[in-house]
């Protein structure tokens, strides 16, 4: 995420920003460039803004994360709303995500609704702001969109285009200045969880993404730096704006050297204690003291603001804590419902079953077939299951995203397991076309070459038929059964 001063999130179907007819970018592209044009004249520099959208990211878990991120930071979001729009699944599902967050925000001009062309508002986008893109043209009087397929003076509507961006820019700078300065606005609760050292680098950011997800800004906004003198200045700043200070420890202390004695977590826990910030610390239980050399590090993991419990336990009473809730040495409740997700806090493995083989460990069936990646658009789906079942009865090796995880994480489980696989197996609704188009388009960057390897679509909607893994698993040279 951006650290600019002001920020506004575009959320659009696909098949809004399709090229073609010698257009080489989609309307959503060319609106978004116009938009970052005029903001800029109505909020100050250039890099105080930033604009962004779904089109950035690929994978539902990693957009829906960006989005509950946008929200509790209280960006302006923008809605290009069309038939594809309200048609698609991955689409509306951003938008229950807007609504459900949106309630608990102050009141404002929170959503701004760019009508792409006619058609009839979804009942939950009926409150917000809407801006008519579209007219009827003077040819045959049909509604059009305004300057479609490109924004060009001679194109239909291009007057009431430049219009209505200005108008949108105005409109939007007016309400980012009105929220920035509000008498008694109240900061979203924060957590600065301090780095780690490299053993749990994957669990702090699987912390960090679901404190977010609960609407808790989460600091810092950018890796630190390491000269130790700047690395102290910006944990300081950081610390003047933090809720709480959270800290993931282990055996190690990290690298220690004469200008950071410390080394980098004992210094972080060092200068909380100094800034008086509210401490909960965390290690895993089972922790064996005995590896632990160091007796500065030994003395910090035996602190009074420890806690070692589950990381699940943990992240929950994070939240408790620093939205106001239990005290740090309250007991945790049980029973959340809270789970880790697939390859979370592991080596990347499909986590449907107790036979997930993880990358780089051997196959421990008699007779292993061709390693597959296994993507679904709904990975709790009983049908995911099925799937499952039926490879490993062919003997597959399974491989799947990390689900849940942040956008980094997400998108290297994606790499190494495409790298890794023979086939693709997506179980999805084939008709959810941006969602497809959208995994392709990420398999086809991830193997840098725009041919991929065979691909089998299973519709998760239907009964599935095992028999239909035959011609697929032939492709592959697999096992039959």
């Amino acid at each position: 995420m951006s650290d600019a001063k002001y920020s506004v999130f575009v959320s659009y179907a696909h098949a809004t920003n399709q090229t073609g007819f010698g257009v080489s970018r989609g309307w959503v592209s060319q609106f978004v460039d116009n938009l970052k044009s005029e903001l800029p004249q109505r909020l100050g520099r250039p890099e105080w803004i930033n604009v962004w959208s779904d089109g950035e990211l690929e994978g539902k878990d990693v957009v829906n994360e960006a989005i509950r991120e946008a929200v509790s930071r209280g960006q302006a979001l923008i809605l290009i709303h069309c038939k594809s729009y309200e048609e698609s699944k991955w689409c509306m599902a951003e938008m229950t995500t807007f609504h459900e967050l949106l309630t608990a925000r102050p009141p404002g001009k929170w959503v701004f609704l760019v009508e792409f062309e006619k058609y009839e508002r979804h009942a939950k986008l009926i409150p917000y702001a809407g801006y008519q893109f579209w007219g009827p043209d003077p040819k045959d009087e049909k509604p059009r969109p305004f300057c479609y397929p490109m924004v060009r003076p001679e194109a239909f509507g291009f007057d009431d285009y430049v219009r209505l961006v200005i108008r949108l820019s105005e409109d939007i700078a007016e309400e980012l200045k009105r929220l920035a300065t509000a008498p008694g606005a109240v900061p979203p609760p924060t957590a600065l969880v301090a780095e780690t050292t490299d053993d749990l680098a994957r669990v702090r950011e699987g912390v960090r993404s679901y404190l977010r997800q609960q609407g808790v800004r989460t600091l810092p906004d950018i890796p630190y730096p390491r000269d130790p003198d700047a690395f102290r200045a910006a944990v300081s700043k950081d610390l003047t704006q933090a809720t709480l200070f959270v800290q993931l420890l282990g055996p190690y202390p990290g690298v220690k050297s004469l200008e950071l004695p410390e080394g980098y977590p004992g210094l972080q826990a060092k200068l909380a204690a100094a800034a008086g910030a509210p401490v909960l610390q965390w290690h895993k239980p089972g922790l064996d003291f005995t590896e632990v050399d160091d007796p500065d590090h030994l003395k910090l993991l035996q602190g009074p603001a420890v806690v070692v419990e589950g990381i699940e336990e943990f992240k929950a009473r994070v939240v408790r804590q620093v939205k106001g809730g239990a005290p740090a040495g309250a007991p945790a409740p049980t029973g959340t419902g809270l789970e880790s997700p697939a390859g979370a806090d592991e080596e990347l493995s499909f986590g449907v079953g107790a036979e997930a083989v993880p990358v780089g460990e051997e196959s421990t069936h008699p007779a292993a077939g061709p390693r597959l990646f296994v993507h679904a658009d709904r990975p709790n789906d009983p049908a995911v299951e099925a799937v499952a079942a039926a490879l490993r009865g062919r003997h597959c090796d399974l491989l799947t995203p990390a689900y849940g995880t942040p956008p980094a994480a997400y998108r290297s489980s994606l790499n190494s397991g495409l790298q890794a696989s023979a086939g693709l197996v997506l179980v999805c609704d084939p008709t959810d076309a941006d969602w497809t188009a959208a995994q392709l388009k990420e398999y086809q960057r991830a193997l840098r070459q725009p041919a991929l390897p065979p691909v089998l679509t299973v519709d998760r909607r239907a009964p599935f038929d095992p028999t239909s893994l035959g011609p697929f698993l032939d492709q592959l040279g697999g096992p039959r059964p």
